[in-house]
């Protein structure tokens, strides 16, 4: 549906919230790219690592060379792309925390502490 002639009004003013929303999806994406890998062998795969990394950023290049190219309504912004990547890098580097944190203490059950750590 276009909305080309319609005022949008944002809920809640966050400086940056389109980049802030590229850094986050491409965080879960390179968390559930890596994540089956990382629990099957629980241990941290740096070259599926590297390739997980390197397609999410050609993906999020790809995403804004369609965009400033394929669209009407849309642009490229090298921004996004510096936001994607960014999002990645901290997914990738975030997997064991994550894992440990959040994965391995519902999959112990009872077994874990109660203190969530």
């Amino acid at each position: 549906m276009p909305t080309d002639g319609l005022e949008t009004t944002p809920l809640i003013d966050i400086p940056y919230a389109d980049k802030w929303v590229h850094m986050a999806l491409f965080f879960v994406l390179l968390q559930l790219w890596l994540l089956p890998t990382y629990l099957r062998s629980n241990a941290f795969e740096k070259k599926t690592g590297w390739m997980a990394l390197l397609l999410a950023v050609l993906y999020g290049i790809t995403i804004e060379i369609v965009q400033g190219n394929f669209t009407a309504n849309r642009s490229a912004d090298p921004w996004d792309v510096l936001a994607d990547t960014a999002g990645a890098i901290l997914g990738l580097l975030l997997l064991p925390w994550v894992v440990r944190r959040f994965i391995l203490p519902q999959s112990q059950g009872s077994s874990a502490p109660e203190n969530g750590r």
